[in-house]
């Protein structure tokens, strides 16, 4: 879209800077801004058509309604919000929610057909995903696995998205938010059994995962995933390359999760490659400040409302309107609209000037404050460092979890004061700057002084005012944490809770699985002896065929000369060699079925000794247990007839 740009419009015989009446000639001052003008509305075509002529592609599915698998809350929306998100920055997309294999097959057909030389392709994946023996697959919603054999027939190979991407011409870009773990571990031993995604790799890719290799992903408690709901508000930021847009995406997801999901980026690009190639921020405030214009300064606002220069815009904003407002009558707004194009043109250096400066600010800004958020994160690091390893000596789990509940207010508290003392840094960075912009104004015009002055203490004033809301707001995001931290509570209590029902079913079917094992063997037994014995009988016909061919070459011999008979003799000796080879690899494969039989009857032997052992032992133990019962019975009847001898003894004394 072309910017709007105002041309002053004259009536003739009026007075115009630039303009004489009765002549057709340019001032110079004016011929400089008309040529200002036309090379920028110039710039503005080319680089409108030169958009234009950008191809950027993008394939973007997201599988929710699984009909074998748990299903899950976030892809479809997820897949619906970037949809919207990428094609507001250009990107023609494709795809969709909920699809079959067969839909995604042909959703990378027509993606494949789009990407071709284009300037970027993309592909974004939310959903179930796997990965077997190093390699990912994304899995559909009418995906049925029960196991390998069913991977190239019931699921979509990520190695086939990169065959595709590799059509474009330019950057090349595969977002997986597919590391959720997929419920298929039926057997000890299952082949899918690993958490999450396998890394890739491959020269011009940017491979972006929603979290580390092999580690699991956590899905969002709103509309998005974490992932998804940090990547769609980096995305729409203007003027950041893929590098700094995924370093954003994963400082957010890091901060919210705590430090339990970490996304990671595999960049293998050459070039740079920027999602947003809108106007920025600090492109668009020299225009927007030297326009003189108050609605082009809350356009400003309107498009960037978390920028530092919010304020300065609104102070200009007031400046303009409180101008405007101390004039003794409405002008003509084509004359106003001519007075402002000749200040402009008057003050064309200057404001040169002026923009190296604010440049050169800027730059200083972004290097302390980058300075600060390493700073910062060094010191967080080690601090966090520190109290890992004092946790881990001092107390048991339940008082490390109840300190880390008060370290994580220490830290926000912290974190606050941090926040409140960079404002205040901010709060002085701007009022160094209104003081130069005041130095500045006195040398073009020294009757504003007095109203630069206070309009300084104005400021200051605000400031304060400005200064007690964002403690209020601070007061506010405090108690918002509490709240969140009751929630994370009772999140974590009811993963226990699912976690122990997960153990017993795991246990369970580690008994069922152990009965499988114990029936294949019988069966693999059972095959052994029909290979065995279908052996046999290829034996039997290789030997039947072998005599058949012998009495062949035999009458051949016969008939063929001296030579052939030579020829004969020599290939006879070749034959019965390779038979005594072939009949040594049959005999050791006989041997080692023979050794296997043995193994598996000395299994069972042993299985045997071991019940026999267990009865015998039963037995024992009976035994023992009659026997002592016996010997109880008998002390009892042995006691009886001595207590009736005392009783008789006692009746004759008396």
């Amino acid at each position: 879209m072309l910017p709007s740009t105002e041309v002053p419009a004259h009536l003739p015989g009026e007075a115009c800077p630039g303009y004489s009446p009765g002549q057709f000639r340019f001032k110079p001052g004016c011929m400089r801004a008309i040529l200002t003008l036309l090379v920028g509305l110039t710039l503005s075509v080319t680089a409108t058509f030169a958009w234009a002529a950008d191809k950027r592609v993008a394939l973007v599915i997201g599988n929710s309604a699984y009909r074998k698998f748990p299903q899950l809350p976030n892809p479809r929306n997820d897949a619906e919000d970037v949809t919207a998100a990428l094609k507001k920055i250009g990107f023609e997309v494709l795809g969709g929610s909920d699809l079959t294999r067969d839909a995604v097959r042909d959703s990378l057909r027509q993606f494949a057909r789009a990407a071709q030389d284009a300037e970027a392709a993309l592909f974004y994946y939310a959903g179930h995903g796997l990965q077997y023996r190093g390699r990912n697959y994304i899995v559909p919603v009418d995906a049925r696995l029960q196991d390998e054999f069913d991977l190239e027939y019931e699921t979509v190979r990520v190695d086939d998205v990169v065959e595709e991407l590799n059509r474009a011409a330019g950057a090349r870009i595969l977002i997986l938010d597919a590391c959720r773990n997929l419920p298929l571990a039926t057997r000890a031993k299952d082949p899918f059994n690993s958490t999450g995604l396998a890394k890739l790799s491959g020269r011009g890719m940017i491979v972006a995962y929603a979290t580390q290799a092999n580690q699991v992903a956590f899905d969002g408690t709103g509309r998005n995933s974490i992932f998804t709901g940090a990547f769609i508000q980096a995305v729409q930021e203007p003027g950041l390359d893929a590098a700094q847009m995924f370093q954003r995406v994963g400082m957010n997801v890091d901060r919210v999760t705590q430090g339990r999901q970490t996304p990671e980026l595999s960049l293998s690009y050459p070039g740079q490659f920027y999602f947003n190639k809108g106007e920025t921020e600090r492109e668009a405030w020299p225009r927007a400040r030297s326009s003189g214009d108050p609605q082009a300064l809350r356009d400003f606002i309107a498009r960037f409302p978390n920028s530092f220069l919010v304020d300065d815009a609104k102070d200009l904003i007031r400046r303009l309107e409180s101008v405007a407002g101390n004039e003794p009558r409405r002008a003509d707004p084509d004359r106003v609209v001519s007075q402002q194009f000749a200040r402009k043109t008057e003050e064309e250096a200057p404001v040169r000037s002026k923009e190296d400066a604010d440049r050169l600010a800027w730059e200083r800004l972004k290097d302390e404050q980058r300075r600060r958020a390493e700073a910062r994160a060094q010191a967080e690091q080690e601090r966090i460092a520190d109290e890992a390893r004092q946790k881990k000596l001092a107390e048991d789990r339940a008082a490390s979890e109840a300190r880390d509940r008060q370290r994580q207010a220490q830290d926000a508290r912290a974190e606050e004061a941090r926040r409140l003392a960079d404002a205040k840094a901010e709060e002085a960075r701007r009022l160094a700057d209104a003081r130069a912009e005041d130095a500045r104004q006195k040398k073009l015009a020294e009757e504003r002084a007095a109203t630069e002055a206070r309009e300084r203490q104005r400021l200051a004033a605000e400031a304060k005012a400005e200064e007690a809301r964002r403690l209020a707001d601070a007061k506010r995001q405090e108690q918002e944490r509490i709240a969140e931290e009751a929630r994370l509570k009772k999140l974590d209590q009811e993963r226990a809770v699912a976690e122990a029902k997960e153990r017993q079913r795991q246990i369970q079917e580690a008994k069922a699985e152990e009965d499988r094992r114990r029936i294949e063997a019988r069966r693999l037994e059972a095959e052994r002896a029909a290979e065995d014995a279908r052996q046999k009988k290829l034996a039997e016909d290789a030997a039947a065929a072998e005599a058949r061919e012998r009495q062949r070459q035999i009458q051949e011999a016969r008939a063929e000369d001296e030579r052939r008979q030579a020829e004969a003799r020599r290939q006879e000796q070749q034959r019965v060699a390779e038979e005594a080879r072939q009949r040594k690899l049959a005999e050791e494969a006989a041997a080692a079925d023979a050794r296997e039989r043995q193994r598996l009857a000395e299994a069972q032997a042993d299985e045997g000794r071991r019940q026999e052992i267990a009865r015998r032992a039963e037995q024992d133990r009976a035994a023992a247990d009659a026997q002592d019962t016996q010997r109880r019975q008998a002390l009892l009847q042995s006691e009886t007839p001595r207590a009736g001898t005392q009783l008789a003894y006692a009746g004759t004394s008396q």
